[in-house]
């Protein structure tokens, strides 16, 4: 289609450590149930830590909303949801309330004013 297209690895997802490739199926219930609800203090064993993870997405948000015009993001559902909790101000556990499933399409409006990021869902469409 003649788009340019970079790799930008801040869009990747949360490294998730020792749980890497596991169904949640396998997971210790409580350990999910702890991350669910606070990923700050009960993150994955031996996995990314959660600071470093927001400050990763929130730098590929700012960059985002510098360039002009409308840029597509193909990524995880943890970074569609951090960048959601970011841009639009929501607190992370909530955003386990919203279904992000594969080929989920999210589209938000952002912009960096003087406060920091704001943003608004625009659309949520599920395959």
């Amino acid at each position: 289609m003649g788009v340019p297209v970079d790799v930008d690895q801040r869009w990747s997802e949360l490294d998730f450590g020792s749980w890497d490739g596991l169904p949640s199926a396998e997971l210790d219930p409580d350990a999910l149930a702890d991350f669910h609800s606070n990923p700050r203090l009960h993150g994955p064993p031996d996995g990314e830590g959660w600071d470093d993870f927001g400050e990763r997405v929130h730098a590929g948000l700012v960059d985002i909303v510098a360039r002009p015009g409308p840029v597509l993001v193909v990524s995880h559902a943890a970074t569609l949801r951090m960048a959601l909790a970011l841009a639009c101000g929501l607190p992370f556990p909530t955003s386990w309330a919203i279904r992000i499933d594969y080929g989920t399409r999210l589209r938000l409006s952002v912009e960096d004013g003087p406060t920091g990021l704001w943003g608004e869902i625009v659309e949520l469409v599920q395959p």
